[in-house]
């Protein structure tokens, strides 16, 4: 039974089928409880060629409690960092994140109508646009471009020093970001609701 184990940090005697290429093969799930609990394993190999399977083989002079390790599996550490920072979310039914799902496609659908390659586009101060990011793949930094995200933002369009140059700013901060070409930017559509993405 590998469902509970006896484990001791001095001796653990381990016997396992040696039948393929007489390489020995340790089952994964004793690897897992020993690496979970930081066991220290003086392992003694025997080979059976007769047997199948694995068995374990405890002297009888150790005495350790049982491990069960469907139930007492450790947590991921992060859960409780994460439980603190993330905002609390009202649990939805499998229907109801369906549905969701279901309106977020049709509006980016609606929103791909809108921008169709080779239409002229010219922003307007106090419109909402997106910012292209240039990220560069950098090995020392372990930054890659292809996970970065394209587009960062929104900001507000505050001012137009030439005809497609366009001098941005945070919406919130009122923070200005610098002035940046019509090509670099992408118009951003705020939803009716008032509720910002």
């Amino acid at each position: 039974n590998l469902s509970r184990h006896q484990l001791n940090d001095s001796v653990l005697k381990i016997i396992w089928d040696n039948k393929k290429n007489g390489n020995p093969i340790l089952d994964p799930k004793i690897k897992r409880v020993c690496s979970q609990y930081y066991i220290h394993m003086n392992v003694l190999v025997h080979r059976f060629p007769h047997r199948s399977g694995v068995q374990l083989a405890i002297p009888s002079e150790c005495v350790t409690p049982l491990i069960d390790y469907h139930h007492q599996l450790p947590t991921n550490p992060l859960d409780a960092i994460t439980h603190t920072l993330l905002p609390p979310t009202p649990s939805k039914s499998k229907e109801e994140i369906h549905r969701q799902v279901r309106r977020n496609l049709r509006r980016h659908a609606e929103l791909r109508k809108r921008q169709q390659k080779g239409a002229t586009t010219q922003f307007e101060v106090g419109d909402w646009v997106l910012l292209r990011n240039k990220v560069t793949s950098e090995s020392g930094t372990k930054t890659f471009a292809k996970f970065m995200p394209l587009y960062s933002g929104p900001f507000e369009v505050v001012a137009k020093p030439h005809p497609n140059t366009y001098r941005l700013c945070q919406p919130t901060s009122r923070k200005e970001r610098g002035v940046y070409n019509i090509n670099n930017l992408k118009f951003y559509h705020r939803r009716s609701d008032g509720e910002e993405v």
